[in-house]
Parts: C-alpha cells; structure tokens; sequence
C-alpha cells in the first residue's frame, strides 16, 4: 500500500532532510570577527534551539505519517472483522511500516542537520532519540487515528498534541517561570515529567554536555570540583546565618522573630549531618527561639569550620586531578594548540550556560536552601526518581 503512493513516500522521506537543511542552515551562527577565521561549534549560541526543534519535528513527522492510517482502512476493517482475520496482524503491520519510515527520516534527518552543524562523535545518539521520539509519535498518531472518524477530526488533534510539548519540555519556556502552581525549585514540575519531549531534550542536552570527546574526558572530575564548591558555599551560608542569629542573641533582642531563619538553619544542618562528614552539630533542639545560647553556637560553628575544610580539601584534590589530567591529554592529543583545537570541535559555550546555570547559585524555599547551580553535576538524591532539570 505504501510503495503504491509513490508521490506521499516522496513527500515522507525529502521532508525530514530538507527541514533538517533549513533549520541547521539557518541556527549556524558565526560570530564576527570571529578569532578562528569562520565557524567554530563552541561558539555557536543556536545549538541548544536546533536540538530543541529537532525533537519537536521528529514528533510531528511521526504524528503526520501515522495520523490517518486507521481512519483510511475502515472499511477493510470492517470487512476483515466479519472475515475474523487477525485484528493484531494488522497493527503489527502498521507499526513496523510506520517505524522503518520514522528510521528512514530520522536517519536522514540527522545526517543533514548534524553535518551542516559540524556535530562530532554524536551521530548515533541524535538519531538514536529522535527515533525514539518519532516511535512514539507514530504509535500517538495511530491511537488518534483509531479514535477518530474522519480524516480532518485527526488532523486538528495534531496541535493539541504538540502544543504541550513546546510549552512544557523546558526548552521553550523554564520550568521556574512557569505559573506559580508549579512552584518547587527543587524538581521538574509534574507536568513537565509527563512530556516525552521534556526528557528527549534533557537527554540530548546532558549527553551533547558530558558524552562528547572532550568533556567526557574531565566530567567525573569536574562533577567532584563543582560539588565541592557548592557545598562549601553551602557551608558558609548556614554560618553566616548562623553569626547573624548570633548577633541578634549578644544584642539582646527577643529571638522568637527569627523563627524561620531557626528553622532553616535546622533544616540545613540536618542535611549536611546525612553527609557524615562530621560526628554532629550538637544538638539541633538547640537551634530554636527558646533554647539558642552560646554554648549551642560554638558546637555547630565549630562543626560547620571543620566540614568547610573538608570540602576546601575536596575542591583543592579536584583541582590537581584535572591538572594533570590536562597535562596528559596536551601530551596525549599533540600539544596545547590541538588541546584547545579539540575543546572548540567538541564543546559549546551557550549549551554550557544552561546547563551550568551560571548566574543563579541558590534559592530559598520552604525555609531550606535548593541549589540551583551547577544543575548537571547534580546527583539526584529523591527516592522516586524526582530531579532538577539536567541534573
């Protein structure tokens, strides 16, 4: 049936390479004057929007080649059904079609976009989601396709399934600056969890980040340095608070208005007990209105100065790791020049931003400190699978 309709299986397999054309052509962004005399992948601001529409096109060239499959075999259904003929056949049918399609234009897809772009060492992992994507897109398509009956009724359902995917994949709009009701800096919003292209985009972007020859060679390193420095900023934030709570207590004011700032201190040094870095904080009954005193202070400052100088230890460790490792890769790769060669051809400045989340080092929310630096270094430490975006 397929091979019959020569002019749609033209139209399905030329949409995908020539979409991937215009959207590479037009996201390859050179700066000028630019330092290396023409296009440089690390300076490339519209990498992170290109990955973005890739998934969404993917979706939609999945939703599109699968949406009126069903509708336009009504009546061989119906005939097949008095006949008793295999209801399962049919389907299994349809998927494999439709997924060796998807392959096909996902292939071609990636094979135009990622050329064009000069995206190296990632060619199986684009395809590999935006097959994936496109699957699902098509097994989407064929449910609509099922449940409607008429070939328009499915069509119009198309936007209604894509829209959700642009507003809460986190690549159009953040989760942060989502309506108030999605509130919690801590986690994607629930909303955002159901959003295949949520994860697709994650997916690309943490693997484009850390899987690529370059970074894949510092990841594990950096993630010791970069945690080591939160957490000792982390460290000098609750004590700070701490000498200020102090303050208030040597000047005599009445501490039952510092109830939340007691409370969050509290809260923090729960979380950097679990740490075991140190044996306590003293007791932390002592950390309210009521039974604050000097005693109480000295302990935890004392215990707070010690886990300062573990992670202090931890980053100093971390950056003689990487040295080194630097070292052995300028050697390795045939001098400083190629090092450096490498790090443009592999790595990207603006993917780098927003992943690090540079500019935003912390929130306040519940009376508890949410980190929101560094958000690809983080470990998730939720039991039921609950995380930062890119973390």
């Amino acid at each position: 049936s397929k091979l019959a309709n020569r002019q749609n299986l033209l139209i399905s397999f030329t949409e995908a390479p020539l979409l991937a054309f215009i959207i590479a052509w037009f996201t390859k962004y050179t700066s000028y004057p630019s330092s290396f005399g023409g296009y440089v992948f690390r300076e490339n601001v519209n990498l992170p929007v290109y990955m973005f529409i890739a998934i969404i096109i993917a979706m939609f060239i999945g939703l599109i080649v699968s949406v009126q499959e069903i509708i336009k075999d009504q009546k061989i259904l119906e005939r097949e059904s008095f006949l008793r003929l295999s209801r399962l056949s049919y389907l299994h049918s349809k998927i494999l079609v439709l997924f060796f399609i998807s392959a096909i234009q996902t292939l071609c897809f990636v094979l135009v976009g990622n050329s064009i772009l000069e995206i190296k060492g990632m060619f199986f992992h684009y395809w590999a989601l935006l097959f994936t994507m496109a699957c699902l897109a098509n097994i989407i398509g064929l449910n609509i396709s099922s449940g409607m009956n008429s070939i328009v009724n499915a069509t119009i359902v198309i936007p209604l399934i894509l829209v959700p995917q642009l507003m809460f994949s986190g690549g159009l709009i953040k989760f942060d600056r989502l309506n108030s009701l999605f509130e919690n800096p801590s986690y994607v919003p629930l909303i955002g969890e159901l959003m295949p292209s949520r994860w697709a985009f994650e997916g690309l972007a943490v693997h484009q980040f850390k899987g690529n020859e370059f970074k894949r060679e510092f990841f594990e390193v950096d993630q010791s340095r970069y945690n080591a420095i939160y957490e000792g900023d982390r460290v000098a934030t609750v004590q700070q608070n701490l000498n200020d709570l102090h303050f208030s207590y040597l000047g005599g004011e009445p501490m039952q208005q510092f109830a939340p700032e007691f409370e969050l201190i509290r809260n923090e040094l729960a979380s950097l007990l679990r740490m075991d870095v140190v044996s306590s904080f003293g007791s932390l009954n002592g950390m309210n209105p009521g039974n604050f005193n000097e005693q109480v202070y000295q302990v935890a400052s004392d215990s707070l100065k010690i886990m300062r100088r573990y992670f202090r230890f931890q980053k100093s460790n971390a950056d003689k790791q990487r040295d080194a490792l630097s070292k052995h890769l300028i050697s390795e790769w045939g001098g400083v020049e190629a090092f450096q060669a490498k790090k443009r051809e592999s790595t990207n400045k603006r993917l780098e931003d927003i992943l690090m989340n540079t500019g935003l080092f912390v929130v306040e929310y519940k009376n508890s400190l949410v980190r929101k630096a560094t958000p690809i270094y983080q470990v998730p430490d939720s039991l039921i699978g609950r995380a930062l975006f890119f973390a």
